[in-house]
């Protein structure tokens, strides 16, 4: 085994004793954590959002590491999940406007 691997056998065992490195360890940690943010979010959050819980929670880390972990492990936010942030009034009619109306087609009195 160690002749097709080109590896020491020595090397073999001690990478066998020890495969988990320190990285690895706390990637592991942390990727429980970004996925409990993930869920709390409802899938709703990406990898900023969650950086910034974590960050709140106290955890020092990249966002490109928090990116990484969610990428390896299939973690995506819902794509084109907006909330409406606000509503403006027309405060002469009182009725609300909508982003959409097209305002340039109308008359000047505002009819028609």
């Amino acid at each position: 085994m160690c002749c097709l691997l080109e590896v020491a056998p020595s090397g073999y065992y001690a990478w066998l004793k020890n495969p988990k490195s320190d990285r690895a360890k706390e990637d592991a940690r942390l990727l429980r954590l970004v996925r409990a943010s993930f869920k709390a979010s409802q899938g709703v959050y990406g990898a900023p959002r969650v950086f910034l819980d974590l960050r709140e929670a106290g955890e020092t880390c990249s966002k490109h590491r928090v990116a990484r972990l969610m990428r390896e492990n299939g973690m995506r936010a819902q794509a084109g999940f907006r909330t409406r942030r606000y509503v403006p009034v027309n405060p002469r009619n009182s009725f609300r406007i909508w982003p959409s109306e097209n305002f340039m087609c109308r008359s000047p009195t505002g009819y028609g």
